[in-house]
């Protein structure tokens, strides 16, 4: 084998092992991004929701009137754990908080990329402008449809191998051409600039 040889075939196996060590470096980059982390309190909202039927804006006050659904104070929680379940000991960790006069830092779940723009005001709003009594139960009419059935879920975790796009218990479909079929169905824009920056 000649020097040539040699070197053509050095180089094509540095590209290859190069490649292989991009892709697990992608890979473990990916599953580190949307890895599965426990939260500060582990909420149930198979209990808030499924059980006591509290109504989802409680808790995600800015979904109503914002771009992002936010969550719930510690204040309000203990507006019911002042007295409710106060020898359980997650509540024991929510009143350490309120102690401490300390927030509570929830891991996010529900991650979208920078490039799209998303409004749960705005689709909230399109969602029960035909249906008004569904802001009485949104979780049934208007949030599952991305969000799954969250009244059954004691927690709220990227499924295993969720891609980055969309991140949580998402509906299991959620994807770009989920969102453009479901603008298509109910008289949504479709054009790029509706929720791409």
């Amino acid at each position: 084998m000649s020097f040539e040889q040699k070197l053509l075939k050095l180089i094509r196996n540095l590209i290859i092992v190069g490649l292989i060590v991009t892709g697990v470096g992608l890979w473990g980059i990916q599953w580190y991004l949307t890895r599965s982390q426990p939260q500060p309190i582990a909420f149930s909202h198979k209990i808030h929701v499924g059980q006591r039927a509290i109504n989802c804006f409680y808790c995600h006050t800015g979904a109503l009137h914002g771009d992002i659904a936010g969550v719930i104070s510690v204040q309000d929680c203990m507006q019911c754990h002042q007295v409710v379940a106060t020898d359980r000991p997650e509540i024991k960790k929510l009143t350490g908080y309120w102690d401490r006069k300390e927030a509570i830092k929830w891991f996010k779940v529900y991650k979208l990329p920078k490039t799209v723009q998303f409004s749960h005001r705005v689709h909230i709003a399109f969602l029960a402008k035909n249906r008004p009594e569904a802001l009485a139960d949104p979780g049934r009419y208007i949030c599952y449809r991305c969000h799954g059935h969250v009244a059954t879920m004691s927690k709220i975790a990227p499924p295993v191998g969720t891609v980055m796009v969309l991140t949580g218990n998402m509906n299991p479909n959620t994807s770009m051409g989920f969102c453009i079929d479901c603008h298509r169905n109910n008289g949504g824009p479709i054009d790029c600039t509706a929720c791409h920056r």
